[in-house]
C-alpha cells in the first residue's frame, strides 16, 4: 500500500510539474511573442497574404496581444502598384486571421482593424509632392472578402474638421493597369479645385462637428459600376461671407452622373431649398431648381462690393419669393423663367441665357414694381430722379436687354416701353406718361416721349401736354433735354425753370457791360441744383463786396441763385487769380478754389476782425503766393469762414524775430486753423512742422518731428516768454530737437507747456560745458523739467535721471539728480568750478541737489565721489598737506603721489560736510603705501576745519600681514603722530599736526 502511494505521489508531483512547464513555456511564449515580436516567417506571411490582395504592407514590428491577436505597429499601407507611396499611416493595425482559411489553404489575412490612423493620400500618385488629401483619426475595420472585394465597415475619420463616416466595398483590380500620364493642365485643375474645396471648409465655423456619412461600392476597373451616396447634416454653420441656421444635404452618385436630391438651408429669415439637381459627367449637362423665401441680404458678401452696398440699402417686406429653373449645356446657361414676387409687383425673367464661351448673354424683362423699391440697384442719377417721382399705381416697364461679345460691360437695351399714370413729378401732377427707350454704350435715349398733365384748378377738364427727347449717361449722369415742345402753363412747370438772370448781374458794378453768351438746358441728376442754363462771361473793370479788380473772364453756370464760376481769371495789380467761385445771393454763402498772388494787407478793410488781428501781429513784407484747393463761409457771418491748401510767403516780421520762405498747407475752420505741414527758414536752419492755432482763444498747439535750428530764432518768433526760457542755453551749433509737442498760450502764458527730445554736439550752461548729449525736456506750469539726460561730461558721462526748475517763482527753485562716471578730464572740471589748474584724475560720482538758484546758502545736497589717478598735490589744499609731510619725512618714504579720493558729502545751510554724516566713512585718500583718513567741514566762501590721519604702510606693506602685531605696537602711535587739522580757507588752507612740531621751525598754529 505504501509503494502504491508512493507511485501515485511521484506521478502527481511529475504531472504537476509537466503542467508548470507547460504554463511557463505558454507564459514565456506569449511574453517573447509579445515584447520580442513574431518570427520572420510569420511576418512574410502576412506581408505576402496583404499583397496577394493588392495590399502593399509595411511595418515596424508585429506582436501578439491578447485579445487581438497579432498587432503591427507602426504600420503603412499602400497600393501595390505603388508600394514607395504609403498612402495609411496607423499606430496599431490589428491583424485578423482565419485558422479554418488556413486549414483549407486559403488566405488566412481576412481582415484588417485601424487604431489612430492618418490617411494621406496625393491627388497624383506619379507625383509623390503633389498636393494631398488628409484625414486623421481613423479608425474602423477592413474586412478582405474573396473575390478580392475590401469590405469597409463604419470606418470614421477627421477630415478638415468634419466626422465622415464610411461605409461600402471597394473592388480591388486583378493586375495592375498602367495609366497614362495626367497633364499639367488637368494637374493643374485639379489641384485648384482641391484646394478651393480645402479652403472653403477651413473658412467654415460650427458650434459642432457636422456629420458626412458616405456610403460606396468602387470597382477600379470598372468605374462606370460606383455608386455613392453622401449626406450631410449640420446645425449652425458659420462662413466669412454667410451664416446658416441649420443644413441638409444628399448627394448621389451612378451612372456617370452627380445628383443632388436634395439641398435645404434655413438662412436670411427664410429657406433656401435646391432639387432636381444633375451633373452628367460625360455629356456635361447640369440642371437645378432653387425655391427661396430668403433675404437676398444674407448673400451679398459673395457679390461684388457695388452689389453689397445696393442690397444694404434695400429694404423689402415682406421677404421676396424667388422660382429660378435653370439647366446647362454646351457651355451655355438657360434660365427659362426666374420670378421675382416682391410687394405689389413681381418682376419676370424669361428666355434667359448666358454663353460661357462669348460671355454673352441675353433676357426678356417685365416689370410692374414699385419702381422706388428698385432705387438702391439703380445708376445714382435715377435714384436721384425717383426721389422726385410719387405714383398710385406703379410704373409698367418692358424690355429687352442683351449682353455682347464685343462690349460685355455695357449691355444693350431694346424695345423699351415705359408707362406711368397718376403720378407726380417734383409736384408737378401728371395724369400718364409714355415713352420708347433703349441703352446704348451706357447711354440711356427716350423718344417720343409724351406727358399729360393734370388740369389745373385755373381751367378744368382741359389736359396740356408736354413733349421732348431726352438722352442721359447713366455713369456721368450727365442729361440733356432737347426738342421740348409744351402746352403746359409755365408756372405749373416753374419746378423746372431757372430765376431770372439779370438778378444775378446786379450784384455786380461794372464800368462797361459784360459780354455774356447762354448755352443749352443740361445738367447731372447727382447735383440738379446746379442744373440751367451755361456760358462764358469777360467783364472789365468791376467791384463785387468790396473787392475790386481790372479784369475778369470765366464760364458761368447759373440755377437757383446759386453762380457759380469756372476756369476764371482776375487781373490785379499785384498778378493774377486762377480758380473757381460761387455765390449763393439768398444766404450769402460762398465758396470755391483758386490760386494766384494776392497782397492781403490791401484786403484788410474787407476781411474779418480777427484777421486783421492776425495781420497785425505777423507783418508779411511780401504778397501771398496760395493754391486753395477749397474754401466757403458766408458774407454775413465771418465766423463761418473755411479753407483748405497751400499758402508761401516770402517774408515776415513779428515781435523779435523774422522769418523767410514760409510754406505751409492749411486748413482753416470758423475758430482753428491747421497747418499739416508748416515750413520756415530762420537764419540758423529750417524748420518742418503741423500746427493748430485757435482763433478764439489765441492758442497754438505744435508738434514736429525733427528739426536742427537755434531754439532762440523759434523763440523770437513766438515771443518774450518763450525767449526768457532758451536764453540760458549757449548752443555751439543748433540742436537736433525730435518729438516736439508744445501749446503756446498768448493770452494765459502761465498755461504754456511744451516737451522735446534735445540732442546737441555741446552747449554752454552755467560754469559748464556738455559735450554731446541727448535729454527729454518739458515746460509745464512755468517748470522747465529734463529726463533721461545722457551727456558727454569732460571725458566722461553724465546723467540726469531728473533735473526741474520752477521758472514761475522769483526767485528760481530747482532740484536735480545727476550721475557722472569716468570723468577723465577732471583737472578741466575743476578748472571750471573752482578755478585749478594741473589738477587731473578721473572722476566718478552722484549728487542729489536741491535749493534756490543763485543762493548758495539754500542748496540742500548729497552725494558721493570718487576719484582715481588723479595729481591730488596739484590741488592747493592737498598741495599745502604734501608740503607739510615734506618736511616731516622724506619725500621719497612719506610723500609719493596721492592719487585716488573716495567720500560722501552734504552740503546744506552753506556748509560742505565730508563725509555726509558722523556715522559715514571718513574721507579716504589713497597714496601708495599710504592712505588718508579725515573728517570735518569747508563753509562755501568760508573756513576749513577737517581733521586727517596720515596711515602709514596701509595699503601695502607689513600691515598686509595679519599675524605681526606691528599694526598696534608701531604703526597705530604713528598714525596718531600723524594726524593733522586743516583750517584756512579753500584758496589759502593751513595744515598742522596735532602732536608733532614741524622739524626745522619754530613755526605754531595760527
Amino acid at each position: 500500500m505504501k509503494r502504491l502511494w508512493k507511485m501515485l505521489w511521484r506521478l502527481f508531483y511529475v504531472l504537476r510539474l509537466a503542467l508548470w512547464l507547460v504554463l511557463l513555456l505558454l507564459a514565456g511564449s506569449y511574453a517573447w511573442l509579445h515584447f520580442c515580436g513574431v518570427p520572420d516567417c510569420v511576418k512574410e506571411l502576412v506581408v505576402q497574404q496583404l499583397a496577394a490582395r493588392g495590399i502593399a504592407f509595411n511595418f515596424r514590428s508585429i506582436h501578439v496581444e491578447i485579445p487581438t491577436g497579432l498587432v503591427a505597429r507602426g504600420v503603412k499601407l499602400g497600393d501595390m502598384r505603388t508600394p514607395d507611396q504609403p498612402l495609411v499611416y496607423a499606430e496599431e493595425v490589428g491583424i485578423k486571421f482565419d485558422l479554418r482559411r488556413l486549414w483549407q489553404r486559403q488566405l488566412p489575412v481576412h481582415g484588417l482593424a485601424l487604431k489612430h490612423g492618418e490617411l494621406s493620400l496625393p491627388l497624383f500618385f506619379d507625383d509623390p509632392r503633389s498636393k494631398r488629401i488628409e484625414a486623421r483619426n481613423l479608425h474602423g475595420r477592413v474586412w478582405l472578402e474573396e473575390n478580392n472585394v475590401l469590405k469597409v465597415e463604419q470606418i470614421t475619420a477627421e477630415v478638415l474638421r468634419f466626422q465622415l463616416a464610411l461605409t461600402g466595398k471597394i473592388h480591388l483590380p486583378a493586375a495592375s493597369k498602367p495609366k497614362p500620364p495626367s497633364t499639367a493642365e488637368e494637374r493643374e485643375r485639379r489641384t485648384q479645385l482641391v484646394n478651393k474645396i480645402s479652403e472653403e471648409l477651413r473658412s467654415l465655423q460650427f458650434r459642432q462637428s457636422p456629420v458626412l456619412t458616405l456610403a460606396f461600392i468602387v470597382n477600379p476597373d470598372d468605374m462606370t459600376a460606383t455608386k455613392a451616396v453622401l449626406a450631410v447634416q449640420s446645425g449652425p454653420v458659420a462662413h466669412p461671407k454667410v451664416s446658416l441656421d441649420s443644413l441638409s444635404v444628399r448627394l448621389s452618385y451612378g451612372d456617370n452622373k452627380l445628383r443632388l436630391e436634395h439641398l435645404e438651408a434655413a438662412i436670411g429669415g427664410g429657406k433656401l431649398a435646391l432639387s432636381d439637381g444633375h451633373y452628367d459627367f460625360q455629356s456635361k449637362e447640369a440642371g437645378v431648381t432653387l425655391r427661396s423665401s430668403a433675404d437676398f441680404k444674407a448673400f451679398s458678401k459673395f457679390a461684388p462690393e457695388t452689389v453689397q452696398r445696393q442690397l444694404a440699402e434695400w429694404r423689402c417686406d415682406p421677404l421676396p419669393r424667388v422660382e429660378l429653373a435653370a439647366s446647362f449645356a454646351d457651355e451655355r446657361l438657360s434660365v427659362p423663367k426666374l420670378t421675382i414676387q416682391v410687394a405689389n409687383g413681381v418682376i419676370v425673367v424669361e428666355e434667359g441665357y448666358f454663353n460661357f464661351k462669348n460671355k454673352t448673354a441675353g433676357a426678356r424683362v417685365h416689370c410692374d414694381v414699385d419702381a422706388k423699391q428698385l432705387s438702391p440697384f439703380l445708376p445714382p442719377g435715377w435714384q436721384r430722379m425717383l426721389k422726385d417721382w410719387n405714383w398710385t399705381a406703379n410704373p409698367s416697364l418692358d424690355f429687352e436687354i442683351y449682353r455682347t461679345e464685343a462690349d460685355p460691360q455695357h449691355p444693350t437695351i431694346t424695345n423699351g416701353r415705359v408707362s406711368i399714370s397718376n403720378a407726380t413729378f417734383r409736384g408737378i401732377p401728371i395724369l400718364r406718361a409714355a415713352s420708347r427707350g433703349v441703352l446704348r454704350n451706357d447711354i440711356v435715349t427716350l423718344t417720343e416721349g409724351v406727358v399729360d398733365l393734370q388740369p389745373s384748378a385755373e381751367r378744368p377738364g382741359v389736359i396740356t401736354t408736354l413733349q421732348a427727347n431726352y438722352s442721359c449717361h447713366l455713369t456721368k449722369q450727365d442729361f440733356v433735354f432737347s426738342n421740348v415742345s409744351s402746352t403746359a402753363e409755365s408756372l405749373r412747370l416753374a419746378p423746372l425753370l431757372s430765376s431770372n438772370f439779370v438778378k444775378v448781374l446786379r450784384e455786380f458794378k461794372l464800368a462797361q457791360p459784360p459780354v455774356l453768351t447762354g448755352g443749352r438746358w443740361t445738367g447731372n441728376w447727382l447735383r440738379l441744383e446746379s442744373t440751367e442754363c451755361e456760358g462764358h462771361l469777360e467783364t472789365g473793370p468791376v467791384t463785387w463786396h468790396g473787392l475790386s479788380a481790372d479784369a475778369t473772364r470765366c464760364n458761368f453756370h447759373y440755377s437757383r441763385d446759386l453762380l457759380q464760376l469756372r476756369d476764371g481769371t482776375v487781373r490785379r495789380p499785384e498778378g493774377e487769380l486762377h480758380g473757381s467761385y460761387q455765390y449763393h445771393f439768398k444766404t450769402a454763402d460762398f465758396g470755391g478754389s483758386g490760386k494766384g498772388v494776392l497782397d492781403l494787407v490791401s484786403l484788410k478793410p474787407a476781411l474779418p476782425q480777427s484777421w486783421s488781428e492776425t495781420f497785425d501781429r505777423y507783418r508779411l513784407e511780401t504778397p501771398v503766393e496760395f493754391d486753395l484747393k477749397n474754401y466757403s463761409g458766408n458774407w454775413r457771418d465771418a465766423t463761418r469762414t473755411t479753407a483748405e491748401g497751400t499758402v508761401k510767403i516770402g517774408a515776415l516780421a513779428t515781435g523779435m524775430g523774422r522769418a523767410a520762405n514760409i510754406h505751409t498747407r492749411f486748413k482753416l475752420d470758423p475758430t482753428m486753423l491747421h497747418a499739416s505741414r508748416f515750413e520756415l527758414e530762420v537764419p540758423s536752419g529750417r524748420v518742418e512742422s503741423r500746427f493748430d492755432y485757435d482763433r478764439v482763444r489765441q492758442r497754438l498747439e505744435l508738434s514736429c518731428d525733427r528739426s536742427k535750428v537755434q531754439p532762440i530764432e523759434l523763440a523770437r518768433l513766438l515771443g518774450s516768454n518763450v525767449v526768457a526760457l532758451i536764453e540760458p542755453f549757449h548752443f555751439k551749433s543748433p540742436p537736433t530737437a525730435s518729438r516736439v509737442k508744445a501749446t503756446f498760450d498768448f493770452k494765459n502764458p502761465e498755461q504754456t507747456t511744451w516737451s522735446t527730445i534735445l540732442a546737441a554736439p555741446e552747449v554752454d550752461w552755467w560754469r559748464f560745458h556738455i559735450g554731446k548729449f541727448s535729454t527729454e525736456i518739458s515746460y509745464s506750469n512755468r517748470v522747465l523739467s529734463a529726463t533721461n539726460f545722457v551727456a558727454v561730461f569732460y571725458g566722461g558721462s553724465l546723467q540726469a535721471g531728473q533735473a526741474s526748475f520752477d521758472l514761475g517763482q522769483t526767485p528760481m527753485r530747482y532740484q536735480a539728480s545727476l550721475r557722472f562716471d569716468d570723468v577723465r578730464d577732471g583737472g578741466e572740471l575743476l578748472k571750471a568750478m573752482f578755478g585749478y589748474s594741473g589738477a587731473s584724475g578721473m572722476f566718478q560720482g552722484s549728487v542729489q541737489a536741491s535749493g534756490i538758484w543763485g543762493q548758495e546758502d539754500s542748496i540742500h545736497a548729497l552725494g558721493n565721489i570718487h576719484i582715481v589717478g588723479s595729481k591730488l598735490w596739484a590741488i592747493p589744499i592737498f598741495g599745502a598737506l604734501s608740503t607739510r609731510l615734506g618736511v616731516l619725512f622724506p619725500n621719497a618714504f612719506t610723500n609719493p603721489p596721492a592719487t585716488d579720493i573716495d567720500t560722501t558729502f552734504l552740503v546744506d545751510k552753506g556748509y560742505v560736510n565730508l563725509p555726509a554724516s558722523a556715522n559715514a566713512e571718513p574721507v579716504l585718500i589713497r597714496a601708495a603705501p599710504h592712505r588718508m583718513t579725515g573728517r570735518g567741514y569747508w563753509k562755501i566762501h568760508g573756513n576749513l576745519n577737517f581733521r586727517v590721519r596720515v596711515h602709514i604702510m596701509s595699503e601695502t606693506g607689513i600691515l598686509m600681514l595679519p599675524l605681526l602685531p606691528v599694526n598696534t605696537l608701531v604703526l597705530e602711535p604713528l598714525t596718531k603722530a600723524f594726524e593733522m587739522e586743516l583750517t584756512g580757507t579753500l584758496s589759502h588752507p593751513q595744515w598742522w599736526p596735532r602732536l608733532l612740531k614741524l622739524p626745522g621751525t619754530d613755526s605754531e598754529k595760527k
